[in-house]
């Protein structure tokens, strides 16, 4: 509902303004301040589910949301006519981890990638936890040879950083990306597609690589 104005107080603080003179354009401000309330209702909203969405243990976003986002950046792109790419990514060599040192620590081995990967996007971008040890990350505005500089940036990075967990001494972890760019094609899914085609290879040629679609 509106929030009510008194027509009788107002005058108070509006010298020689009649009721009757205020009463059109209240009515336009009630109208104007319950856009407001609504408008930022609607954002709350969105953020709560937003939030809701993330994966609990990385952060990242729940895969449930890719097909949605991605649909909709792809129909940006090509309105815009600019580029879109996708980076498939996974951790080399996890299940070893995981039998090695136990889940826990594959958890924390999880928490501190999906971070490193988000420090080296913006804040334009989304990036998922895609499947068990495995992330996708959107690129707007983003051509194939710019997200494979992004890719061979990330994959850089993560091999540098000291996995660090309680009761071990610090150890590296090692991805590799598959990189391909939106080309067109209207379903989402075939993009993603070529992005796991180039992550295969990526691992078929040695792992700790970045390949290109």
């Amino acid at each position: 509902d509106a929030l009510p104005i008194d027509l009788e107080l107002l005058p108070r603080f509006l010298p020689g303004a009649a009721p009757s003179d205020l009463a059109a354009p209240l009515t336009a401000l009630e109208a104007a301040v319950d856009e407001v309330a609504f408008l930022l209702n609607e954002m709350f909203q969105g953020l709560a589910g937003m939030e809701g969405g993330r994966d609990p243990l990385t952060r990242a976003l729940n895969r449930r949301f890719l097909s949605s986002i991605l649909s909709r950046e792809i129909g940006f792109a090509n309105a815009n006519h600019t580029p879109l790419s996708v980076l498939l990514l996974d951790v080399d060599h996890f299940k070893r981890i995981n039998d090695t040192h136990g889940h826990p620590i594959g958890d924390e081995v999880l928490r501190q990638v999906a971070e490193a990967v988000t420090e080296n996007v913006r804040p334009s971008d989304f990036v998922f936890r895609y499947g068990g040890e495995e992330f996708l990350v959107v690129l707007v505005e983003t051509d194939l040879r710019q997200a494979a500089i992004i890719a061979e940036r990330m994959r850089q990075a993560l091999a540098a950083k000291a996995v660090t967990a309680s009761g071990l001494a610090p150890f590296h972890v090692t991805v590799s990306i598959g990189v391909a760019e939106h080309g067109g094609h209207p379903d989402e899914n075939y993009l993603v597609k070529q992005a796991d085609e180039a992550l295969y290879r990526a691992k078929q040629n040695g792992r700790n690589r970045v390949e290109v679609a």
